[in-house]
């Protein structure tokens, strides 16, 4: 701008304009050097929202449930305890999965990870090294999927259905041992005290001491001691002299002949010694 109006003023005193004519130019310089500050002030605003409204699951963090996000952008390095889903959204994948991986529409760039369940992508657009995946791949290429989530996805904007996050560093990620365990079954036998983050299986056995932020098995038994954030099974079995404490217990069938503590019980089917609802401290 300093040249323009230096060149302006050069014109006025050799008599090629007027000064009027040189005051009106110098205006419309000046608001054209206005709008282009303010238009380059709100990239940058746009470009900071952009990069701070970024949902991120830091290696070092984990959920205790399921997450859900809707046209969001996305990084996840971190552990899920339940399922993941992703619809229209972009993301860089290198997380750990109990659960299964549903991504539908959107854009994912995997860097390796894993996912215990099944890995589904419908109509969405895949790259890098994929996760190690121990159940089933399914992928989908629909056109029509897209086109559907594409006219609707501005209506669910940044809907995202987040679970608590924990973050464990340094002497804590030490102290609980493990990382996640997964696999067809898992067994703690009498007399043994395991403590780690999470296990995913088919069957799970507690006869000893477990004391575990997330458990995800088809069916579990319980003899011994059990402390957990998030339980879920699809049948909990409590034998006599065995004991359950946990934040959430999400199970389709809960035998309890032990004592069974849990803050949110959610339960289609119980049978047995009554359960003691929001008493627990895990």
């Amino acid at each position: 701008m300093f040249d323009d109006v230096k060149k302006i003023l050069e014109a006025v005193a050799n008599k090629e304009i007027t000064q009027e004519e040189a005051e009106l130019l110098i205006k419309a310089l000046k608001e054209k050097e206005d709008s282009s500050r303010s238009k380059n002030k709100k990239e940058k605003e746009k470009e900071k929202k952009k990069k701070e409204n970024v949902f991120t699951l830091e290696e070092d963090q984990f959920t205790d449930d399921d997450l859900v996000l809707i046209s969001e952008r996305a990084v996840i390095r971190g552990k899920i305890a339940g399922d993941l889903a992703l619809i229209e959204c972009e993301t860089v994948f290198s997380g750990d999965v109990a659960g299964d991986m549903v991504i539908i529409g959107g854009k994912v760039l995997f860097e390796g990870g894993r996912v215990a369940g099944d890995l589904v992508s419908i109509g969405a657009s895949v790259s890098g090294d994929e996760p190690e995946v121990l159940g089933s791949r399914v992928t989908i290429g629909n056109f029509l999927v897209r086109g559907i989530l594409a006219a609707l996805s501005p209506l669910f904007r940044g809907i995202r259905i987040a679970p608590k996050m924990f973050s464990l560093k340094g002497e804590d990620l030490q102290k609980w041992g493990r990382d996640v365990f997964h696999g067809d079954s898992f067994h703690v036998p009498h007399g043994v005290k395991e403590k780690m983050i999470g296990v995913s299986v088919d069957i799970a056995a507690v006869d000893g001491e477990l004391d575990v932020v997330f458990i995800k098995a088809d069916v579990l038994t319980v003899t011994g001691k059990l402390i957990a954030k998030n339980i879920k099974a699809d049948k909990i079995r409590v034998k006599q002299g065995g004991i359950v404490e946990a934040h959430k217990i999400n199970t389709e069938v809960l035998e309890n002949f032990g004592e069974v503590r849990v803050k949110e019980l959610s339960a289609e089917k119980v049978f047995g010694n009554a359960i003691e609802e929001g008493k627990s401290d895990a």
